[in-house]
């Protein structure tokens, strides 16, 4: 898959090189907080410097989000961990090579998409068990242990986590491709137009792949 990165003009880098000059340039006071205040792309200027600090920052911001985009595309909470942990050391390895003509998110999820159908190819070969709990992941048990807390009844709350377990099971089980996008697209809630650059394939083809996957899962879970 090409990098999203070779289809912008040189005028658009050179201006988003100068942006990031001006950004660096200008942090104030104490180093460590300003680096906080920097955007992604200014950021990653500073980590082709070798700024481990800016990268530790980059990591802090993204980490969570990539947690979920991967376990969201995988459908295996135990592969979360090292496939974002793979994400984020290509991501130091390619701070050479980084050229800010567009959002970093949209080169984050490209290497992580990359990463997974890697992950996914691997995984065909191993079959395995994985228990229901494991399976809903922590973002379903925080939003149940949040239903519990404003007094959410037993029974409400097992059929939530059930309704919960089949979505993310049909979602799980839609081809990579209809899954990739209908995850950046609903999930992430990226335009079309990024999720092209992501996933290398105009916008058309975008939006046909969300088409059929939410055909497909209309048809899976149906009406309960």
């Amino acid at each position: 898959m090409a990098s999203p990165l070779n289809r912008f003009e040189p005028r658009a880098y050179n201006a988003a090189r100068a942006d990031c000059a001006v950004e660096v340039a200008t942090m104030s006071g104490d180093i460590s907080q300003g680096r906080r205040t920097l955007s992604d792309e200014c950021l990653m200027e500073l980590v082709g410097r070798e700024d481990r600090d800016a990268f530790g920052v980059l990591v802090e911001r993204h980490r969570a989000r990539l947690e979920a985009f991967v376990y969201r595309l995988l459908g295996q909470s135990e592969a979360v961990e090292d496939c974002v942990q793979e994400v984020l050391v290509r991501l130091w390895l390619a701070r050479g090579r980084y050229e800010p003509r567009t959002k970093l998110t949209t080169y984050l999820y490209t290497i992580a998409l990359n990463h997974c159908i890697d992950c996914s190819r691997r995984a065909r070969a191993r079959p395995r068990t994985v228990p229901l709990e494991q399976q809903v992941g922590s973002e379903a048990r925080a939003v149940l242990q949040a239903m519990v807390a404003r007094g959410g009844q037993p029974d409400a709350v097992l059929h939530h986590k059930h309704q919960m377990y089949r979505v993310r099971t049909a979602v799980s089980n839609l081809p990579l491709p209809q899954r990739s996008a209908f995850v950046l697209a609903h999930f992430e809630q990226l335009p079309y137009e990024e999720i092209s650059q992501i996933l290398d394939v105009p916008v058309g083809t975008v939006k046909s792949r969300v088409f059929y996957a939410l055909r497909r899962l209309r048809e899976t879970l149906g009406p309960e």
